[in-house]
């Protein structure tokens, strides 16, 4: 195809190509202001490789006036309640304040994202609805920022993986991880195994009930992954905090498919001599004789929370049971597998370009371990000490999730507004919510790119990273991932890659809880 006719094409379907190199390539409906779009058009070897437009990317804001204005809410005459108000009607998902732009710019125009579910707004709405929020920005005196109305959905990142699917093999890392007590092991709930989530970091919580102090150590996950459990809980309180005791288990390898994987490669390393086969052995043992509800439980759910307007509050505690675990429960820490040495899949992201932009600033421990230890401050990730951000000036934040394994991202400075609406959800109706839930979260992306590499976008977390502990480079715990943006199928989470991750900071999570009468702390 000629090149001239190549543009005219992508002109013609600017919708479809507004946003090419995006992760899930979502669908522009307008746009405001809206000057002429020329894109430009990557056309290396012509009658080799077919032209195509230069990939876009996501970056975090920064530095900007809008921040401290978003941000710092000062009721109905602030510019994050006049925005809500443009939005009344409309059914949207999700407000995000990033900058976006073409891979050759560096200095990225800062945009407001609005995202609408799919195929409720039309072109003409959408376009209104564009112009009354550029207008709501000016009116702020932000005459630096456009507004841009794309379809998205924003779903949680737990996953349903059927338990007779065949595994891919490169994946084996999960199946000696799931026999740790390291942070970011596969958790689901004993009567929902295909519905998998991510082991969050560990707490030390103390209750009071009659005038009883009982202490105990628990880990943290999505509400929403152990849903199912949540369900037939029992109500505490006057906060919406549910009380269970449903077994929580660490999904392992008895699938035929990974045994006979497992079977296959220690057979292979003891006639190679490599690596440890005695170590192998003792792995694929422990895996193979875990069959059983009882002995792939590490604790029972004892508490979940279901947040309201505000902030996002969707969290579950796991209470650690002793017999399940080798080391004494006052021992455990929140250590995370991911530098060298460690076996294939802890580290990918490690050796990956997604990792080149922090490169030179962090170095794994010798050991692999990285220990975390502290909180993350809210305020830390909107105005980044000067030791700690990234050439954005963003905080470089770090996971490893049962969808993704270990990846890196940039923690946006204005936060994001979520909105869940019950009727569309799988798991709002049950708790008795009477309007849609419309909260806060921190926005992560993932960013690939180093000297001579074009700077893209990648998945910071994708299904199955739900409850994913979120970390910076000096080891504080930033929060729990919660959620995504994408423009696929609502509930197919299959392969699903995402422009952003929604992060629930750790500072909010034991802010709520202590409303709730728990009193949370990190194990260190």
């Amino acid at each position: 195809m000629e090149l001239e006719k190549y543009r005219k094409w992508v002109l013609k379907n600017r919708g479809r190509y507004y946003y090419h190199g995006l992760p899930s390539n979502p669908t522009l409906l307008a746009r405001s202001p809206d000057p002429t779009w020329n894109p430009p058009i990557d056309n290396y070897e012509p009658g080799f490789y077919s032209p195509s437009p230069v990939d876009k990317y996501l970056s975090p804001l920064g530095r900007h006036p809008i921040t401290e204005k978003w941000n710092n809410d000062d009721g109905s005459a602030s510019l994050r309640s006049h925005v809500l108000q443009n939005l009344k009607g409309v059914n949207w998902t999700s407000v995000d304040i990033l900058r976006c732009g073409h891979q050759h710019e560096e200095d990225l125009p800062a945009i407001l994202f609005v995202s609408v579910e799919p195929g409720s707004t039309t072109p003409e709405e959408a376009q209104q609805l564009a112009d009354r929020c550029a207008a709501t920005l000016i009116n702020h005196g932000l005459t630096d920022v456009s507004c841009e109305v794309k379809e998205s959905h924003v779903v949680p990142l737990s996953t349903l993986q059927p338990l007779a699917t065949v595994v891919d093999t490169n994946q084996s890392w999960k199946a000696s991880y799931n026999l740790t007590d390291l942070v970011g092991a596969t958790i689901a709930g004993s009567e929902q195994q295909e519905k998998q989530g991510t082991k969050g970091p560990y707490l030390r919580v103390k209750t009071v009930e009659n005038g009883i102090t009982t202490s105990s150590v628990c880990a943290l996950t999505c509400r929403h992954v152990l849903s199912s459990s949540a369900q037939g809980t029992e109500h505490y309180g006057s906060n919406k905090i549910w009380q269970g005791c449903e077994p929580v288990v660490q999904p392992e390898i008895h699938h035929p498919t990974k045994l006979d994987y497992l079977t296959k490669r220690q057979a292979r390393k003891v006639q190679d001599h490599c690596d440890d086969p005695a170590a192998e052995e003792r792995t694929f043992a422990s895996s193979n004789a875990r069959s059983t509800v009882d002995s792939m439980a590490f604790g029972h759910l004892t508490r979940a929370r279901q947040g309201s307007s505000g902030r996002a509050t969707d969290w579950a505690l796991i209470r650690l049971d002793a017999d399940k675990h080798e080391r004494p429960l006052d021992t455990i820490k929140n250590h995370v597998s991911i530098g060298f040495g460690i076996d294939n899949g802890y580290n990918h992201g490690y050796e990956a370009e997604q990792y080149c932009f922090v490169a030179n600033t962090f170095f794994p421990p010798q050991d692999g371990i990285h220990n975390l230890r502290g909180i993350l401050p809210v305020a830390n990730i909107q105005a980044p000490e000067s030791e700690d951000p990234t050439r954005e000036s963003a905080i470089c934040l770090g996971k490893i999730g049962h969808g993704s394994g270990l990846t890196f991202g940039l923690a946006n400075q204005a936060l994001s507004i979520l909105r869940r609406p019950v009727s569309s959800t799988k798991d709002g109706g049950d708790l008795g919510e009477e309007d849609d839930s419309i909260h806060l979260s921190v926005c992560v992306m993932g960013k690939a790119g180093g000297y001579g590499i074009r700077p893209s976008t990648r998945s910071f977390g994708i299904g199955g990273d739900s409850g994913a502990c979120a970390w910076d480079l000096n080891g504080r715990v930033a929060g729990m991932v919660a959620g995504m943006v994408t423009a696929g199928s609502m509930w197919d989470l299959e392969d699903r890659w995402t422009n952003v991750t929604y992060v629930t900071p750790m500072e909010w999570i034991l802010e709520d809880m202590r409303e709730c009468g728990l009193e949370a702390s990190l194990c260190e």
